[in-house]
């Protein structure tokens, strides 16, 4: 009767096949972290308008560290979404993280890369112009409103920036109330400001 006979070295083969897969384990993660892209909703805004930084990935995104925005944006919130796609039997998934910054000051703003999870994103150039001095109704008219959504069409449960200004002449006072929307919550993220 005959034994089998193993190769010499197959224990280390598969040894080295199980260390292989391992190894690509753990890039892939890294690769696909590697992969972040951001960009803004509008390059020109005017000071006390918002702008929405989008930073988007194929996996979950980590929190950005935003304190490089400090010197130039005031970070009014942020958002999350994420969406799944298959297209010929191939699933894609995309995280969005949108950021509400206001900017400070007017000029070419820029928004450098930040660490979202050891991936940078690119940098990003904003041009911002001086705050509007007046608007755009009729002339004589004593007071009027301009009234405007970042995000015309925003994920369910996606934060949007809504904003209202209200222009009035020397001598008339005006005051805005809270608004309201069924099915929103709206929350006030800043004071109000006024320009002379």
């Amino acid at each position: 009767m005959g034994t089998a006979q193993r190769p010499a070295g197959g224990g280390r083969a598969a040894m080295m096949r199980r260390w292989w897969m391992v190894l690509l384990v753990l890039l892939v993660p890294t690769a696909q972290a590697a992969s972040v892209h951001a960009f803004l909703d509008r390059s020109h805004v005017s000071l006390g308008d918002t702008v929405t930084l989008n930073i988007q990935s194929g996996v979950p995104i980590a929190a950005p560290d935003l304190s490089p925005l400090q010197n130039d944006f005031q970070v009014l919130g942020s958002s999350r979404s994420s969406s799944v796609q298959t297209v010929n039997g191939k699933t894609t998934s995309t995280s969005q993280l949108g950021i509400a910054l206001r900017p400070l000051r007017a000029g070419t703003l820029t928004i450098p890369a930040l660490d979202v999870g050891g991936a940078q994103t690119q940098p990003l150039t904003l041009q911002v112009g001086a705050a509007p001095s007046g608007g755009t109704g009729k002339t004589g008219d004593p007071v009027f409103m301009e009234a405007g959504v970042l995000s015309s069409s925003p994920y369910v449960g996606q934060q949007t920036i809504y904003t209202v200004r209200l222009f009035y002449l020397p001598g008339v006072d005006g005051a805005l109330g809270d608004p309201s929307a069924d099915g929103a919550r709206l929350v006030q993220l800043d004071r109000d400001h006024r320009y002379m």
